[in-house]
């Protein structure tokens, strides 16, 4: 018997076949294929690691910083140095033996050949090398502060032998060595220059109004060159613009854009710990709900974006640094907002103040040095005006008060009722003459 679909006349009928989408299964299956291959595909995308020319170095030949770090290794006892600097006669050696003005001189005199190579280091072009990996720790960041330590300690002895000039010429040059290590340099840097600046100025503040008329020129006339010198803010955010790049760059061809980002988090909240442990702060709690917050806060970036987010930023700073205050955060408020940024450019913005402040303490010291001459030899009374300091060859310039909106503007000067008394002042952060003294602030 033959097969009835071969027969003759026999007809096929055709089964109708189900469309795909009607079965869940199968449409599931493809609906995860499409979105692993567009996660696979975003994630590519997201992770890829731009191409970004970081500039050479250009080193100056000599470069005398080297030179300072070996000034340092030449220091002796310099746990003694660190705590011999305290205010008035509570001057201590690091076992809290107070320290005699003998023992003082000892000291200074036993660290005499670091003292020369420090000066010697000072006169060479001074460039800190530039910071290219967010490992780098710069240890001897801190051995220059132990330096600045050391001449102000040369200053004190110099002042209990009654050589108050040099005295100041020793606080001038801890001053002189933070001013050199601002010259085009990273943040890290900038701030440890601020620091020696500081330390200097502030053993050379109870000092002015003890010298002599030439000395308290000579003082104010070397202390005016240090400041015509300072390299401006804004090369230092080029400096950090480069270094932050650098650093994104080291960090995105190791890891994934996620795990930086939660490892940046981790960092964060354990220097937080360190802050809380020390009295300085409140750590921030960093619970599953923060790691999942800070990884979704993740998902709609990419790696170049993160880095021409963080650029854009740094440019924008740069091209206010040299503006008045006001103008000069202005991008402060402008921040990148995603999760990396966030946590890497805090400490730039906080820099800001920091430098306009110490450009403030300087221009008051100034003013006060050539307020100090001028009543010298003019039988204890007062100019009218800071101008006539000027005229009268005691300044190149008035010294300006870097926090005024209006650009150039003076400090504020006024002559008291009592002979001999003035009242010298900036108009600080807020920008308004409104004698609310800061106590930063003569």
């Amino acid at each position: 018997m033959k097969n009835a679909a071969s027969s003759p006349g026999a007809v096929a009928v055709a089964r109708p076949r189900r469309a795909r989408w009607s079965n869940p299964l199968l449409v599931l299956g493809d609906a995860a294929l499409v979105l692993l291959l567009a996660g696979g595909g975003w994630l590519w995308h997201a992770n890829r690691v731009p191409k970004v020319d970081i500039p050479a170095f250009d080193e100056p030949t000599p470069n005398g910083y080297a030179d300072l770090v070996k000034a340092w290794e030449r220091m002796v006892r310099r746990g003694h140095v660190e705590a011999a600097i305290g205010s008035g006669e509570r001057q201590t050696d690091q076992f809290g033996h107070v320290l005699t003005p003998a023992e003082r001189a000892a000291l200074v005199a036993e660290n005499a050949p670091a003292l020369a190579a420090a000066r010697e280091a000072l006169k060479l072009p001074i460039q800190v090398p530039p910071a290219r990996s967010i490992d780098l720790t710069y240890p001897e960041f801190a051995r220059f502060r132990t330096l600045s330590r050391l001449m102000c300690l040369e200053g004190r002895v110099l002042e209990e032998r009654g050589e108050k000039g040099a005295a100041a010429a020793a606080y001038l040059d801890a001053m002189q060595m933070g001013n050199a290590l601002m010259g085009r340099s990273f943040l890290l840097s900038r701030l440890v220059g601020i620091a020696c600046e500081a330390i200097g100025r502030n053993s050379l503040l109870p000092l002015a109004d003890r010298l002599t008329a030439d000395e308290a020129r000579e003082t104010a006339r070397r202390l005016e060159g240090q400041m015509a010198a300072r390299a401006p803010f804004a090369e230092t955010f080029e400096a950090e613009k480069w270094y932050m790049q650098q650093a994104l760059l080291q960090e995105f061809r190791k890891s994934s854009l996620y795990a930086f980002a939660l490892s940046m988090h981790r960092d964060r909240a354990e220097a937080g710990a360190i802050l809380e442990a020390n009295g300085e702060g409140r750590a921030p709690a960093l619970c599953l709900a923060a790691r999942a917050a800070a990884l979704m806060g993740t998902f709609t970036l990419t790696k170049a974006g993160v880095m021409k987010a963080n650029a854009d930023y740094m440019d924008r700073m740069i091209a206010q640094a040299g503006k008045p205050y006001p103008e000069a955060i202005r991008p402060v408020r402008e921040e990148p907002t995603d999760a990396i940024n966030r946590v890497f450019l805090p400490g730039v913005t906080q820099t800001v103040y920091k430098e306009v402040d110490a450009r403030a303490q300087n221009a008051l010291l100034l003013a006060k040095l050539a307020l100090h001459a001028w009543q010298a030899e003019h039988r204890g009374n007062l100019p009218e005006t800071l101008g006539e300091l000027v005229t009268a060859g005691y300044l190149k310039a008035v010294p300006t008060d870097p926090f005024a909106a209006d650009h150039g503007a003076p400090l504020r000067y006024r002559r008291g009722d009592a002979a001999g008394r003035y009242t010298l002042y900036s108009v600080g952060p807020d920008g308004k003459d409104d004698f609310v003294l800061g106590a930063s602030y003569f």
